[in-house]
């Protein structure tokens, strides 16, 4: 009732992918862009050496058929002496040099920036001290209550961790706004 098939030499039933009916055999996988223009092809041809059989090594792309890297949309540019002045006061907690600078200069100086040593922001470092009229201040001249910081606390932890109930209430109130 069966028969025996005699089945093809280079039919193997442990191989995952077998050309039936077809008489050609490739010995390397076709390249993914193969239908592309050949300016397409060339922009990729490093997808060939580091992922195909010709080379098992790591390569790097060729630098000569890469696109160039965007051109950022966005840039600000801060002054680096009135920053400076700026980290100076906030850790003398100076209120009216902070109020004053920031009034004249905010544009020039990223109050967002994480101080090296704490890893805080000049917003979480006000928050954990518990001083309102500063925390409002930054929050005043575009602090970001949502920034983490270093150890990955947020301004409500810290102004929790202050204890001082209107410092937290007023942080909440800021990062609902949003």
């Amino acid at each position: 009732m069966f028969e025996e098939q005699s089945l093809s030499p280079a039919y193997s039933p442990a191989s995952s992918v077998m050309s039936m009916g077809s008489s050609e055999s490739s010995s390397e996988p076709p390249s993914p862009f193969a239908g592309y223009p050949p300016e397409i092809q060339n922009r990729y041809s490093y997808y060939d050496n580091e992922y195909g059989n010709e080379n098992n090594g790591v390569s790097s792309p060729p630098s000569t058929n890469l696109r160039p890297l965007p051109v950022p949309t966005h840039t600000s540019i801060y002054d680096q002496n009135l920053q400076q002045k700026f980290d100076q006061m906030v850790h003398e907690n100076n209120r009216i040099g902070l109020e004053e600078l920031l009034r004249c200069y905010s544009h020039c100086i990223d109050i967002n920036k994480l101080d090296r040593s704490s890893g805080q922001t000049p917003l979480q470092r006000f928050c954990v001290n518990g001083d309102l009229a500063l925390v409002q201040l930054m929050v005043r001249y575009g602090a970001d209550t949502q920034l983490r910081s270093r150890d990955g606390w947020s301004s409500v932890h810290y102004a929790t961790f202050s204890g001082v109930q209107e410092v937290l209430l007023y942080v909440l109130r800021c990062c609902s706004r949003r």
